[in-house]
């Protein structure tokens, strides 16, 4: 994943457990026994908003398929939430940090998973387009490598039967002109 997308999708996940942490502990702490289940829900959601964070701040391929199944997790969570929040408002006596589909919170976790599934996954194709890529290069310039070691080995034996027929030229001409000489030359 590019850095500028990853950044921002990791300070929104740590805004966004901050604001869902504070606001568990302060209604599990104070007020549980008036609305347990959607308190116990806003730390659920803290819970995975930070380990959303944390995998997309380690980065690795692991870490981002946690980052993956965090934010499915969480679109599923956000949706049934706000879902069972429309159909059956009296099992709600408060708000979670999901309640409305996370209208509470601007809609954001209702649209942050979508993007976020969208740019892990396009960073997962990437990789592996990357990799074949690599592999593709490799093999274009090991034939490229193969190519031009024939083509050494082939001039080399051209070059090597060229100065041979040269040096056989060379030797005819001196043999025919020590013969030449003999002719001409006072005999004994």
């Amino acid at each position: 994943m590019k850095p500028l997308p990853r950044l921002a999708l990791l300070v929104t996940y740590a805004i966004l457990f901050l604001a869902a942490a504070g606001r568990s502990s302060v209604q599990l702490t104070t007020k549980a026994s008036e609305a347990p289940l959607p308190y116990s829900l806003s730390a659920v959601a803290a819970l995975i908003y930070g380990v959303i964070a944390f995998a997309l701040w380690r980065a690795t391929a692991t870490w981002r398929t946690v980052a993956l199944v965090g934010t499915s997790v969480e679109l599923v969570g956000v949706l049934a939430v706000g879902t069972w929040g429309i159909l059956e408002p009296s099992i709600w006596p408060d708000e979670t940090v999901w309640s409305g589909y996370g209208s509470g919170y601007g809609w954001i976790p209702l649209i942050l998973p979508p993007l976020a599934m969208w740019a892990l996954l396009k960073a997962r194709r990437a990789t592996a387009t990357n990799a074949l890529s690599a592999v593709d290069t490799i093999k274009a310039v090991a034939e490229e490598v193969a190519g031009m070691t024939r083509e050494v080995v082939g001039n080399a034996t051209r070059d090597e039967m060229m100065a041979a027929e040269g040096e056989a030229e060379v030797i005819d001409a001196e043999v025919k002109l020590a013969g030449d000489h003999k002719k001409g030359a006072p005999k004994p």
